[in-house]
């Protein structure tokens, strides 16, 4: 388990873990998705589906390379998500927020009995 401390600007690239379930709990969100996609640079982008959000990264059944986004908002502070730790998924920056964005992660390991 660890604490992750993001400032504006500051992202996880896509990526993996080991073990059979992984989780996140978003403690602070400084940001809103839907206020940080307006920002001039983002509006009308296609970042601006992915601005400031959580996001999983998978192919589909025909091969598609296909997303699932978390819009980061303070309703979400508290929320847990559980996910299969080999599931790729990245964090993408906020902008115009002076404040952290906190977030506690872990993985889950199962051994056979």
């Amino acid at each position: 388990m660890w604490v992750n401390f993001q400032e504006k600007h500051e992202f996880n690239p896509i990526h993996d873990h080991k073990g059979a379930l992984s989780f996140v709990i978003w403690m602070k969100i400084p940001t809103s998705h839907k206020e940080q996609k307006e920002i001039s640079f983002v509006k009308g982008s296609n970042a601006q589906h992915f601005v400031s959000n959580f996001c999983f990264v998978y192919t589909d059944i025909i091969g598609n390379i296909k997303t699932l986004g978390y819009g980061m908002e303070q309703s979400i502070e508290g929320t847990m998500v559980m996910f299969p730790s080999r599931l790729n998924h990245q964090v993408y920056p906020f902008f115009k927020s002076e404040d952290e964005r906190v977030s506690i992660s872990g993985n889950i390991g199962l051994e056979p009995i």
